[in-house]
């Protein structure tokens, strides 16, 4: 007998901060899109072994890819992207896995159990149009601040004009004879100061032996930090840094790295990496146009995590709050498809992902593909509403 929704998802996050899972839990429990968002294994757990899917060229893919994985933020050369912006489930795959995991999160867009499936398909037509087109043209590009447009360009304004200490000034609370960070029992909220110390020596330990400017990553504060959905039970920190100056601090973020949901399911051969951290810095700047800025790994105690410059809320991409701007939908998930495209090409020939040249040649037999990929992703949308109607029975019935 198939196990039941709740006993798979238990299963999967059974390691995770307990506390914080039962705010997963809870999160799952909102729209059948945010419950995608938040079971990426089961999407994996349900791929089938042989498949149009799984005979696609392999390359080093999300892994997590859906519309809300997108966003803007500032790279290490200073300048604003826009681009993917979660590669926790990174990984050697089917370049057809990140594309119908994000067409399939276009047919849960309405965030209700209601599918309009005729303009959810329009849309994802656009989407693997826009994919084709730049795949097969085989030219690697980004998006530019200058020719970018409607949504996307809004994000790159923003990241561009935005005054560091305006953001600051949102999460520190200068008050103190050193800066702290704002515990709003939100997004951060304190910790004790066993962990605060930890993380300190981890964090100035790591700067010492790896940065031509240790100081820089001398700790202020520390602070828990709760975010997002599929992420949410790991351990994650909020750090409060010198930086430049003692009146300019930086925060960064540290997130804990785990293995991906799709490595037991993916058949190919996995490079071995020292750890997970590595894994996801490694394919997310080979992936990436550029990538963030202080992205390292860096050790706390037996666990690894992913260090990076904290990218604010309101970078990422919010569906839901786009409404009903229809020609701002259409735009955005053109620009996606050419992000796709573009990253698939950037890292192609890398530890056995498919040459240029072979994702090339499956773009041309794509467009002969589109009916499958649509119906397969309208119909794994079904089965996603059906799963979360369960999942809802089984919460409420706790």
């Amino acid at each position: 007998m198939a196990k039941s929704i709740v006993k798979r998802i238990a299963k999967f996050n059974k390691d995770r901060h307990p506390e914080l899972v039962k705010l997963k839990f809870k999160a799952l429990t909102e729209s059948p899109f945010r419950f995608f968002r938040g079971t990426c294994h089961l999407f994996y757990e349900d791929l089938p072994d042989k498949s149009f899917i799984s005979s696609s060229p392999k390359t080093w893919i999300c892994g997590d890819l859906h519309l809300e994985n997108f966003g803007s933020f500032k790279g290490d050369n200073g300048l604003a992207y826009f681009d993917m912006n979660d590669f926790d489930e990174a990984l050697l795959a089917p370049c057809l896995v990140d594309v119908t995991r994000l067409v399939t999160s276009i047919f849960l867009s309405s965030g209700t159990d209601k599918i309009n499936r005729a303009a959810c398909a329009k849309l994802a037509k656009i989407f693997l149009q826009s994919y084709i087109k730049h795949l097969t043209a085989g030219h690697i590009r980004f998006i530019e601040k200058e020719t970018a447009t409607g949504i996307v360009r809004e994000f790159l304004d923003t990241v561009t004009t935005r005054k560091k200490r305006d953001m600051l000034a949102k999460r520190i609370d200068f008050s103190h004879k050193k800066p702290r960070i704002k515990a709003d029992d939100d997004k951060a909220w304190d910790t004790d100061e066993a962990t605060k110390k930890t993380v300190r020596k981890a964090v100035e330990t790591w700067a010492k032996h790896n940065s031509l400017h240790p100081e820089f990553y001398k700790v202020l504060d520390v602070a828990n930090r709760t975010i997002g959905t599929g992420s949410l039970g790991v351990e994650r920190h909020l750090v409060l840094v010198h930086g430049r100056d003692h009146k300019n601090p930086y925060l960064l973020d540290l997130k804990e790295a785990l293995p991906p949901s799709g490595f037991e399911f993916i058949k190919a051969k996995q490079p071995k990496w020292k750890n997970d951290a590595e894994r996801i810095i490694s394919i997310e700047k080979r992936v990436q146009s550029a990538a963030p800025a202080h992205l390292h790994d860096i050790k706390i105690g037996k666990k690894w995590f992913v260090q990076k410059d904290l990218q604010p809320f309101e970078d990422k991409i919010d569906f839901m709050a786009l409404g009903n701007k229809r020609q701002e939908f259409d735009e955005l998930v053109c620009d996606m498809g050419a992000i796709v495209a573009w990253n698939n090409l950037r890292c192609g020939g890398r530890q056995d992902s498919a040459i240029a040249d072979d994702m090339i040649k499956f773009g041309h037999k794509l467009p002969k593909l589109e009916k499958e990929i649509l119906d397969y992703t309208y119909n794994y949308a079904l089965t996603t509403i059906k799963y979360w109607k369960e999942y809802n029975r089984d919460f409420k019935g706790e």
